[in-house]
């Protein structure tokens, strides 16, 4: 898998989420599988960096007991938690 394709996939998995605490486990995991991985650090720093781009409005997946103020806040707190990891 690239880091495009994970970006995509951990953006779904983030767009998915039915809380803000799921959406923080999914990045948490994501972080340690970036870590884990054998690229190197700017690479590293690329998926993060393309992972909040991501989130910034062209995420359109949702569930249906979402309503957008939920997914909203679901995506702020993502966005809050991807932010410290590229500083």
């Amino acid at each position: 898998m690239t880091i495009d394709e994970y970006v995509k996939k951990i953006a779904k998995q983030i767009g998915q989420s039915s809380s803000k605490e799921e959406a923080l486990e999914i990045i948490e995991k994501a972080q340690r599988v970036i870590e884990k991985s054998d690229i190197s650090e700017s690479s590293k720093k690329r998926f993060w960096v393309d992972l909040y781009e991501s989130m910034g409005g062209d995420l359109t997946a949702t569930c249906e007991s979402q309503d957008s103020a939920a997914l909203s806040a679901i995506i702020s707190a993502a966005k809050a938690a991807i932010a410290q990891r590229v500083e």
